[in-house]
């Protein structure tokens, strides 16, 4: 072999120890950040998700909605399994499978109707309530 070759060999070997160390150096540089966390960092959990409009709808979950719309419009939602909510990339709509007008009083009227599909570029806010199981109307 001329010495070409060997430096080649060389060069290889050297690159791949390389990539290697690397690979080790930042895997223990990340073992290192978490054991240095503190208690509330690691209660805390992050998710991989754009938005947390996606984790909340993306659960195989039941909820009461009760949503104020930028025009100041306030009714309740039944978000069951004939409702959905668009996610990331796509615009954040949210279809409610039952819609009830929430008055100033203590009532609530049911529209007889097959849902609403909202914006939500329309939504000041919202509030979502766990359904307890056995109470979905």
């Amino acid at each position: 072999m001329t010495a070409i070759s060997y430096t080649n060999v060389i060069f290889v070997i050297l690159g791949w120890a390389l990539n290697e160390f690397g690979k080790w150096l930042q895997y223990h540089r990340e073992v290192s950040l978490e054991l240095k966390k503190k208690e509330w960092q690691k209660s805390k959990t992050f998710i991989n998700l754009p938005r947390a409009w996606d984790k909340v709808f993306s659960q195989d979950q039941c909820y009461w909605l009760f949503i104020t719309l930028k025009d100041g419009t306030v009714f309740g939602g039944y978000y069951g399994s004939l409702s959905c909510a668009a996610s990331y990339p796509h615009d954040n709509d949210l279809y409610v499978q039952d819609v009830w007008n929430i008055s100033t009083g203590e009532t609530y009227e049911k529209h007889v109707n097959r849902g609403l599909l909202i914006e939500r570029n329309n939504i000041m806010h919202m509030e979502i309530c766990q359904v307890e199981e056995g109470n979905n109307n």
